[in-house]
């Protein structure tokens, strides 16, 4: 079956603010307008869609260029107007507007030209163009594609009055929206992140991709993380006419580099200069031909600037030709060593393609190299190839290992079942290997009991990375101390496992200190340009439990972008789960929901499902939103947002006593293992919740900086009534930037100065609770709730006030709260008096002034 691309995406999404904009200009009526972006991302659709909100304010003269006169791309500029949005639109060419507009009746000042694709004009063309604004008065709206050669905003412009505005890529919810109209189905998270991946916001990249997949049958390659689909795709025949036009008159060696580079993508600039002068160089670059790029910290690379380019020349290459330049880049990178990540995953994937010489290291060392930058579906494909080529133990545990990280877990099983077969249960190789898998699958009683019964000397570490994936930190700790000598400097792994145990018990200071001398600098098994991915998120995690949010969400924000943009989907959940807090602890409870959207079965594991789901819960619930779902405990300790999300689904559900039940034995429990950290957020937490005296037997656990103590000391100072003390505690929060908690500590202590009839700094709180609450996209917690109350609320009172904001009767709050209609309707009398409202509807309005009706403003 072969399916057609519409013209446009059947519906107009997610251009409301730009589409708005360009109205305010348009209705002044003073500027031209300019549309930069590249091609495909919606730009004509946006002025069609703008000029048609205007009705027949203006006519519309839609330019014809006299070289691309009939448009031949099916769904083209020249049919999509003809086909009538208004009756106002008429297709000219160029040469024939001063005509038309001297045969209209009526001022031509009302009169817009519309032209899609400034770059495709002759020197002619454009002044003709220029002058329709001075003699005739029109107004000039055209688009120009920042991806495809030719033509310069300035030289086409000269001085004209002119708008410019640049449409950025469409956000990826309205790219989903996009891609499942035209598939006409939703589609699961694998493919659709994917596509989203690699159309970069592009709409018609995202209806070209589910068109090609759904006509050619297209399935996704689980042996790889990355889809080359993108440059398989048609290229627009005026925008290859403008490439094959930037291309021609090239040297010969012109030509082989840049067909090079194309293969490649970006390479390392010494490697460039070995194919190419100085001279040609510098010619390429002055043709916006190729581009030179550094990153921090890394070396200088050079690639083809324009991805349509490299497009282009990718689908000019015959295959034979294409295995001759595979070849020969083989040759460049290993001349060029040291290689980085990226650049020996590259040469191991080329060396497979065209059965190149290949020696079991370089596969290893390739695996190796996708598993520190977070790409584990290439590292299991490296496997898979040594496997095949080379079969042995080692091996065989790497590759069983590689799987669980792609959740073939049941694979993984069976390969090492058959292993042990053939090698015998006693090789150490396979014993480690089973134990990881079982530690990385969560069945964490079958791994104890392996390492009780089978682990040799030699594999001690194994005991590390088991304490802290069970969450037992103290126990990792203690273990690392007993082996710290005999961890080498290629085990990054255990070393990180001993950073992370660090932070969740709570020694924050003692981890940056372990991570700055042990971690920082680069080892053999590290790469020479950057850190691994795990490295990055650790050290993000870092400074979290520092209070450095902005600095964390640095951090994991860029190890979560990379995973994204490089299409590592399996790699996406954790980066993700390391951010997820920091951006909540913000405030940014909203972006927490967004980031955690596309986690499902098919992406994430069973056991960063539950973390993922714990998450989206606490943020539903901050928002005083609750999830119709079953909180089931896990079958092992999780982190300290699990018991969190279940304490706020229950208080939501008005059983506060539950809810405080739930965090005093997780504050217990946390205490047990050495999980300090996850001890100070759940006492935190019972301050948060009005509960802050049940949290007095923790108040001295040992925990490192600020941050920590000031989460602690939030409940206590609540719990004494101590100004002094929650007002330090507030200026730690607000120097962390962490203003969810700024804002319900500035509440508080409005409320305790309001007690002490402090009214004048009571106010002052209260102003400084609803800027910060504003900040905090549509927050609703029990501290946020009627700032301006006359007087404070009891923790019943709040939370009968919560379930007024969700709309429930009386009859409901009673059922909730296990109380009767008359206590519940008292309670409602004394919010009323200590709130100044008169009727349920007022009380509602002002619970959720920073609730969901002020979510706009996150």
């Amino acid at each position: 079956m072969v399916h057609s691309v519409p013209a446009f995406p059947p519906d107009f999404v997610g251009r409301k603010e730009e589409q708005k904009l360009l109205q305010n200009i348009f209705s002044n009526g003073e500027l031209n307008v300019i549309l930069t972006g590249p091609t495909g991302i919606g730009k004509a659709r946006l002025v069609i869609e703008t000029l048609k909100g205007l009705g027949s304010a203006y006519r519309t003269v839609s330019v014809i260029s006299e070289w691309g006169r009939h448009f031949p791309e099916k769904g083209g500029m020249a049919q999509v107007v003809q086909s009538s949005y208004t009756k106002n639109w008429l297709n000219a060419p160029l040469s024939s507007i001063p005509w038309l507009l001297k045969r209209r009746e009526g001022s031509s000042k009302n009169t817009i030209v519309f032209l899609e694709g400034v770059n495709f004009l002759s020197d002619a063309e454009v002044s003709s163009l220029r002058g329709l604004t001075g003699q005739y008065g029109v107004k000039i709206v055209c688009t120009f594609h920042t991806d495809a050669p030719g033509g310069r905003l300035d030289s086409i412009w000269g001085n004209s009055r002119f708008s410019v505005v640049e449409l950025d890529p469409l956000e990826s919810e309205f790219c989903q929206q996009i891609a499942e109209s035209t598939a006409g189905r939703r589609l699961n998270s694998v493919d659709l992140r994917r596509i989203l991946s690699a159309a970069e916001g592009n709409p018609l990249l995202v209806q070209q991709m589910i068109v090609a997949a759904l006509s050619e049958g297209m399935r996704w390659n689980p042996d790889s993380d990355t889809w080359s689909l993108p440059e398989k795709l048609p290229i627009p025949t005026r925008v290859k006419q403008l490439v094959e036009r930037s291309l021609r008159g090239l040297a010969p060696e012109d030509k082989d580099l840049l067909e090079i580079m194309a293969v490649a993508g970006s390479m390392p600039l010494e490697m460039v200069a070995q194919l190419s002068t100085a001279v040609g160089l510098t010619r390429l670059e002055g043709m916006e031909l190729i581009e030179a790029s550094r990153e921090a910290g890394e070396e200088r690379r050079v690639q083809i600037k324009r991805r349509i380019t490299r497009d282009f020349i990718m689908q000019s290459i015959p295959m034979l030709r294409r295995d001759a330049i595979l070849k020969r880049a083989v040759q460049l990178y290993r001349g060029h060593l040291p290689l980085g990540d990226a650049d020996l995953i590259a040469l191991a994937r080329w060396q497979i393609e065209v059965a190149d010489a290949l020696e079991s290291s370089d596969v290893v060392d390739a695996a190796c190299a996708a598993e520190r930058i977070g790409d584990y579906a290439a590292a299991s494909h490296f496997y898979a190839t040594a496997v095949r080529r080379w079969p042995s133990p080692g091996l065989i545990a790497s590759y069983a290992v590689s799987l669980v990280h792609v959740f073939r877990e049941n694979e993984a099983t069976e390969i090492l079942g058959q292993a042990r077969a053939t090698f015998g249960d006693s090789d150490p190789h396979l014993i480690a290997a089973w134990i990881h898998v079982h530690i990385l699958r969560g069945d964490l009683c079958t791994a104890a009991k392996h390492i009780n019964e089978e682990l040799g000397e030699g594999y001690e570490s194994i005991r590390v990375n088991f304490f802290n994936s069970a969450n037992l930190p103290r126990d990792a700790v203690a273990e690392y101390a007993s082996i710290k000598d005999l961890v080498t400097e290629e085990d990054e792994g255990t070393r990180l496992g001993y950073c992370e145990s660090l932070v969740s018990s709570g020694r924050s200071l003692d981890a940056l200190t372990f991570f700055t001398e042990k971690l920082s600098k680069p080892t053999p098994a590290s790469s020479p340009d950057k850190p691994s991915h795990r490295a990055l998120l650790s050290r993000a995690a870092i400074y979290a439990a520092l209070g450095n949010l902005d600095e964390a969400v640095n951090l994991a924000g860029s190890a979560h972008r990379g995973a994204v943009e490089r299409g590592f989907i399996y790699a996406e959940p954790t980066a993700a789960l390391t951010l997820a807090p920091v951006l909540f602890e913000q405030g940014r409870v909203r972006d927490v929901l967004k980031l955690l959207r596309f986690h499902d079965s098919e992406v994430v594991s069973k056991r960063l499902l539950e973390h993922s789901q714990a998450w989206t819960t606490l943020a539903h619930a901050t928002l005083g939103e609750q999830l119709r779902i079953e909180m089931t405990p896990p079958g092992m300790p999780e982190p300290g947002v699990y018991p969190m999300a279940a304490a706020w689904h229950s208080f939501l559900s008005g059983n506060l006593d539950k809810a405080t039940d739930i965090l005093v034995n997780a504050a217990e429990e946390a205490c047990s293992r050495g999980a300090f950290a996850d001890t100070a957020k759940i006492i935190h937490d019972l301050g948060r919740l009005g509960a802050p005296g049940l949290s007095k037997d923790f108040w001295e656990i040992p925990v490192q900086g600020e941050y920590l103590n000031a989460r602690i000391n939030y409940s206590k100072a609540l719990a004494n009534s101590d100004e002094k003390l929650l007002h330090d505690v507030t200026r730690v929060f607000r120097a962390s930037n962490a203003f969810l908690f700024v804002s319900e500590s500035y509440a508080e202590l409005s409320r305790l100065y309001r007690r002490s009839e402090q009214s004048r700094v009571a106010a002052n709180s209260a102003v400084q609770a609803k800027k910060f609450a504003a900040q905090c996209q549509g927050s609703q917690t029990p501290a946020l709730l009627l700032i301006d109350a006359i007087e404070p609320l009891s923790a019943r009172e709040r939370q009968v006030v919560m379930l007024v904001a969700q709309g429930l009767s009386d009859r409901e709050i009673a059922d909730r709260l296990v109380i009767s209609v008359r206590t519940a309707g008292n309670h409602l009398y004394r919010i009323y008096r200590k709130t100044g409202v008169c009727s349920r509807q007022e009380l509602r309005q002002i619970a959720q002034l920073y609730g969901r009706q002020d979510a706009s403003r996150g």
